[in-house]
C-alpha cells in the first residue's frame, strides 16, 4: 500500500501544477490512488514505491552489484498497477504509474524501470566498419508493449522524467497533453530517439525469447552487423 505521505505530498505536486486532484478512497479492492484533471485531461494514477534492499559482497567487502536491465520483479510492479487501474478506467481518461523511488538510488531504479517498461537491451556490433554499442527498444519482452491498451507512461518522482508508451493507441494524445509537456526534456519517446539516431526501435513481431532472431531483425531493419547484447552493471560501496 502506498503511503499517505507520498500521495498526499503527489497530490500537492499536481495541484501546484494547476490540477484538480481527487485521493481515491480506500475500499476492500486495490484501488488506484489519485484522479487528476485540468480542462483539457483527466488522467488515473497508480503510485508505486521502491526502496533499496539487495546487496551483495565481493571480497570481504560491502559492495553493490546492480545490473541495469529488464527485471521480472519491477514487471510485476506494473502489472499490478495495470490490474488496479482497469478498476477505475473509463475511455476518457489516460493511465498512469507514478514511481516514487528510494533516493539513496533514484537513477538506479528509474533507469532499470525504464530498461523494463521499454524492453531495453544494448546492442553491439559494427556498422561501415566501425564499433557501436546502442541501446535498442523492445528489443525484449516490454510492459509498454504487454500493457499497451491500458498503461499510458509511468512518470518518475518530483517531475524527474516520464516514459511515454508509444505503443499506446493513445499515444499522440497522451504526448501531447500539458501533463507531459511538464516533464520536458525529460520525456522518453522511442521513435523520436530513432529519428534522430540515438536509438534502435524493434518494432518486429520477431520472438524475443530467440536472441538470434532478434538479432537479424535488427541487422535487417539498420543495415548493421550485430555481434551480441551487453548488460550495465553498477558497482557500489
Amino acid at each position: 500500500m502506498t503511503d499517505k505521505k507520498t500521495k498526499a505530498a503527489l497530490k500537492k505536486i499536481l495541484e501546484d501544477k494547476g490540477f484538480k486532484v481527487e485521493l481515491i478512497k480506500e475500499t476492500g479492492e486495490e484501488t488506484p490512488d489519485l484522479l487528476a484533471s485540468d480542462s483539457h485531461t483527466q488522467l488515473l494514477i497508480e503510485i508505486k514505491e521502491r526502496h533499496s534492499t539487495d546487496r551483495s559482497s565481493m571480497d570481504g567487502l560491502d559492495v553493490r552489484l546492480d545490473k541495469v536491465v529488464r527485471r521480472n520483479t519491477l514487471s510485476g510492479i506494473s502489472k499490478k498497477a495495470r490490474g488496479q487501474l482497469l478498476l477505475r478506467s473509463t475511455d476518457r481518461m489516460f493511465n498512469l504509474l507514478w514511481l516514487v523511488a528510494d533516493p539513496a538510488d533514484r537513477k538506479l531504479h528509474y533507469e532499470q524501470f525504464r530498461m523494463t517498461s521499454y524492453g531495453i537491451r544494448i546492442v553491439t556490433g559494427r556498422r561501415a566498419g566501425r564499433g557501436f554499442a546502442k541501446e535498442c527498444y523492445y528489443a525484449t519482452y516490454s510492459d509498454f508493449y504487454r500493457w499497451r491498451d491500458v498503461l499510458n507512461g509511468v512518470a518518475l518522482g518530483n517531475f524527474g522524467g516520464v516514459f511515454v508508451n508509444d505503443y499506446s493507441p493513445r499515444y499522440q494524445c497522451f504526448r501531447a497533453t500539458n501533463f507531459v509537456k511538464l516533464f520536458e526534456p525529460a520525456v522518453w519517446q522511442p521513435t523520436e530517439l530513432e529519428q534522430r539516431g540515438d536509438a534502435f526501435r524493434l518494432d518486429s513481431d520477431v520472438d524475443r525469447s530467440d536472441e538470434d532472431a532478434v538479432k537479424k531483425a535488427i541487422e535487417a531493419k539498420y543495415g548493421v552487423e550485430v555481434s551480441g547484447f551487453e548488460d550495465l552493471v553498477r558497482f557500489s560501496a
